[in-house]
């Protein structure tokens, strides 16, 4: 199966590994000046089921998570399309809605970043608002939002979670 993608998780937020996949993902992402971090946070790679240095193909950066009001915020990055399997989308939201019961994550994108928005939406994001110059004083960003019903309902992650283990790797492991 030389396209399986499998998800690799950190050990805990303090792994470096953590940490790298955060730099990862904010050095592609065109926009990001840094001026608002997302670290700490916690990253999960996307690889190639049969690459032994496991090199990404996305990253998923988990941050902003709320207790009280059950958000989590998403930011993400990849190098190409290929990481994005069916299964792999379900890694990326059974992390917020299974294991930390969040009860909504959030994502904010500029407006002229069609591909993301286009992803966002294909995955079950709903507009929430619109934010008038609010990407970098120029352009507007856009909020989006899923709520954990519609995650569970979209992507069955109710009988996903009960096979939560099969084909998770650890760095190390």
């Amino acid at each position: 199966m030389a396209h399986q993608i499998v998800p690799v998780f950190p050990r805990s937020v303090d792994d470096g590994y953590n940490e790298f996949l955060s730099r990862w993902a904010a050095q592609r992402m065109p926009d990001y000046d840094g001026s608002v971090p997302f670290w700490p946070c916690y990253s999960i790679a996307f690889v190639r089921a049969n690459d032994p240095r496991q090199r990404p193909l996305a990253v998923a950066a988990y941050h902003g998570h709320n207790a009280k009001s059950g958000d989590m915020h998403l930011s993400g990055a990849s190098e190409s399309p290929m990481w994005a399997t069916r299964d792999a989308i379900r890694w990326m939201l059974w992390y917020p809605f299974v294991k930390h019961r969040c009860r909504r994550l959030t994502t904010i994108t500029a407006r002229d970043n069609k591909r993301a928005r286009r992803f966002d939406e294909k995955i079950g994001f709903k507009v929430e608002g619109v934010h008038p110059k609010a990407w970098d004083g120029r352009r507007d960003s856009i909020t989006y939002g899923m709520l954990r019903e519609k995650a569970f309902e979209m992507w069955k992650l109710e009988e996903f979670a009960d096979g939560q283990g099969v084909g998770v790797r650890a760095v190390g492991a």
